[in-house]
């Protein structure tokens, strides 16, 4: 699932993982980034396809995905790009934490 403002040139994509589908524009609106696309997946077919459709710069992952989900969502990010960055989530935050999670590591990183 991607949301792209036509209109909008963006600079950089980035993908969320989580456990159960995401409102991307909520997330958009919420983090600031109008320059930005965002893609969302919930397994790893879905990372794959937004790998396909998308040159993705960073990628946040969330706890909610089983450890081992996890790992292969990030053995295909790598296997697929030497660009892309990859973020996971701690669980101590909760789901409440993912938003602040990526704001703070994209606030430091450069676009």
């Amino acid at each position: 699932m991607s949301l792209y403002d036509p209109e909008t040139p963006v600079s950089q994509t980035i993908l969320l993982v989580g456990r159960t589908r995401m409102i991307i524009d909520d997330a958009r609106v919420a983090l600031g980034l109008s320059d930005a696309g965002f893609s969302a997946a919930t397994n790893l077919a879905e990372v794959e396809e937004a790998l396909q459709a998308h040159q993705v710069s960073h990628v946040f992952i969330g706890a909610g995905i089983e450890l081992e989900q996890r790992l292969g969502i990030v053995r295909a990010i790598f296997q697929n790009s030497e660009t892309t960055t990859v973020h996971l989530k701690d669980s101590a935050s909760g789901p409440s934490g993912f938003l602040p999670f990526v704001r703070a590591i994209l606030s430091g990183l450069p676009h």
